[in-house]
């Protein structure tokens, strides 16, 4: 049993037109949020497509906004999972 859950940050699919890649990180994500031993942070539902989070839109990571919106979700889902930061 592990003691401490693990917090994985999912991938957020950027590039729109490529299918299979999408594919992948959407099948990812899913082995990521359905495990038992970690905290899933869904970052497409957080920042994907939001102009607000990226600087220039075809820019893959995202502006200090978009990971300080990533760090309060953090913050949020440990304080929920009763984690220690």
């Amino acid at each position: 049993i592990i003691p401490y859950k693990i917090i994985v940050i999912g991938y957020y699919p950027r590039n729109i037109n490529d299918y299979y890649t999408n594919l992948g990180l959407r099948k990812l994500n899913s082995i990521l949020k359905n495990n038992s031993n970690t905290i899933y942070i869904d970052t497409t539902y957080l920042i994907n497509n939001s102009q607000k989070y990226f600087s220039n839109p075809a820019e893959y990571y995202p502006n200090q906004q978009g990971y300080q919106r990533i760090a309060e979700e953090i913050y949020k889902k440990t304080l929920e999972n009763n984690e220690i930061i």
